[in-house]
């Protein structure tokens, strides 16, 4: 195997490593531009309740946040791309189209495309953003 062929497929199971976070999170947020915690422009923050390492019995931090534009970009046809490089500039109405008690966080809001439409796009949030000792992230990134 070459080396570079070893260092993109150790690359590639990297970035992708967060999931899961609604098996020990609650009270989820996301709050749209314009509308969020500390006021920076564009900034898509999702906040949620998550548990410290500890199992079961740990408690809860409340309110951890993470600016959703470090996780997701905007493709040219107006879906979000996992990775990306900011949705908050691109896309308005978020929201989150689905919450179940034990079901799944679907982002969804309109996001242009290349021509300067609006489509309508959804992720599931659990895909992608995890749980390290009661900090939301998302692709290895810590909140800022």
């Amino acid at each position: 195997m070459s080396p570079y062929l070893f260092i993109g497929a150790v690359l590639a199971i990297a970035v992708h490593a967060d999931s899961g976070f609604e098996s020990n999170c609650n009270s989820y947020g996301i709050f749209q531009p314009g509308f969020s915690k500390n006021g920076a422009p564009n900034n898509v923050d999702m906040t949620a309740n998550c548990q410290y390492d500890g199992g079961s019995n740990a408690i809860y931090n409340v309110g951890t946040g993470i600016d959703l534009n470090q996780c997701f970009g905007v493709s040219t046809d107006g879906q979000f791309s996992p990775d990306g490089n900011g949705i908050g500039a691109s896309c308005r109405d978020f929201g989150p189209g689905t919450i179940e008690s034990h079901g799944p966080l679907i982002m969804t809001a309109q996001c242009s495309d290349y021509a300067g439409n609006y489509q309508s796009a959804s992720i599931d949030l659990n895909d992608y953003i995890g749980n390290s000792n009661g900090r939301l992230t998302c692709f290895g990134r810590m909140p800022v």
